[in-house]
């Protein structure tokens, strides 16, 4: 599903999809970020003859989400965004108790695109509200919205193994963007007005979409963060039943109203010990939260939707392989700019080399440059 941002040209390619269709085999789409771009997983879906769809969605969204699918009775099942898997789980038999981490509050994430309606909106507002908080001038903070702070891997565990408590919010977005004109709008309007606010871009770009879609769910970093012994104090919700208001995590509400009382629970390090031990053992301890789980319901689903055994048909074998290799590309192409956008200094040389090869013609569009960086 990824090819659809990484390989837009391969993934709309009509013979790429026939040669999927004729795959004899159970098709199974495990699809994310469906606030945006849903007619084309929709339409793929159809064309490739698809069995099943696993949504991040609440089931009421499904044909909002999905309504050629669902027409044409291609099953949708609801899932997670993710589990914990085994390594986590080795990791997280050692943590340290909350008293011993240097860090009362931690914050990284992205700045959230503005067209994803007020809910992202949140991601953005409770990391600027602790950051001018009176409460947080008394505490060690590390709030971050910078995308060269971004951790990943091993490194994004340490530093939650370093935090007595994070701030947080639920995944998703609360607008529907089907066909990608809200990011578009946005993306212009925003280069085009770069002081705008949030209010100007929604009537530019997307007015009265707001609450057009109820996508709000547990994120892999709630599940982290709980089983490396952190803390949550996370702005209310339902978080697909996992976490329990007030006993596996400090709520706020929506409108950050009680933020400063939440912070000023920190000081009592006994307490935010006793809500991250909840978290850690419903997180840690419930195996439907795991992939091994997940996995296996995969398979049990893919029994109806199996074609009938057949010696003489079998899967495309260059195909597949053809997949692996431009999964294992795309892979190691978000890896890199990860890598690259915590570079600042090296990513402005980059560019300044491709505008420079651009100028004197070395890289024209429509030709193959595999050299140039």
């Amino acid at each position: 599903m990824k090819l659809r941002w990484r390989d837009p040209a391969l993934f709309s390619d009509a013979e790429f999809r026939k040669k999927l269709c004729d795959l004899p085999a159970a098709k199974i789409l495990r699809p994310q970020d469906e606030f945006v771009d849903t007619v084309a997983v929709d339409r793929f879906a159809v064309d490739i003859g698809a069995s099943l769809i696993l949504s991040c969605g609440p089931e009421h969204e499904h044909t909002k989400l999905y309504p050629e699918s669902s027409e044409r009775n291609i099953a949708v099942r609801p899932v997670l965004t993710g589990y914990v898997d085994e390594g986590l789980l080795e990791i997280a038999r050692k943590v340290r108790p909350i008293a011993a981490r240097p860090v009362d509050v931690g914050y990284l994430a992205w700045r959230a695109t503005p067209w994803l309606g007020r809910h992202a909106r949140l991601k953005v507002e409770i990391a600027e509200a602790t950051r001018r908080s009176p409460i947080t001038t008394t505490l060690k903070a590390h709030i971050s919205l910078d995308p060269t702070d971004v951790r990943t891997g091993d490194g994004w565990l340490q530093f939650l193994s370093r935090c007595k408590a994070v701030i947080g919010v639920q995944g998703g977005a609360s607008i529907h963007d089907p066909v990608g004109h809200f990011r578009d709008c946005g993306v212009k309007y925003l280069k085009d007005h770069p002081g705008a606010n949030f209010t100007d871009l929604e009537q530019a770009c997307f007015p009265g979409a707001e609450g057009s879609l109820d996508l709000k769910c547990l994120s892999p970093r709630h599940l982290e963060a709980a089983a490396m012994g952190s803390c949550q104090i996370l702005i209310k919700g339902d978080f697909n039943g996992a976490l329990l208001a007030g006993r596996d995590y400090i709520p706020v509400e929506t409108d950050l109203s009680d933020l400063d009382q939440a912070l000023l629970q920190i000081s009592d390090k006994s307490r935010l010990q006793e809500i991250a031990d909840s978290a850690r053992r419903r997180i840690l301890e419930n195996v439907e939260l795991r992939y091994s789980d997940f996995v296996e319901k995969v398979a049990l689903q893919c029994g109806p939707y199996a074609p009938a055994s057949d010696a003489q048909q079998r899967p495309d074998g260059a195909l597949i392989r053809h997949l692996q290799r431009r999964d294992r590309y795309l892979t190691r192409r978000v890896r890199f700019e990860v890598w690259l956008g915590q570079r600042p200094r090296l990513r402005l040389f980059l560019s300044g080399i491709r505008k420079a090869l651009t100028k004197d013609g070395a890289l024209q569009p429509g030709h193959s440059n595999k050299t140039a960086p």
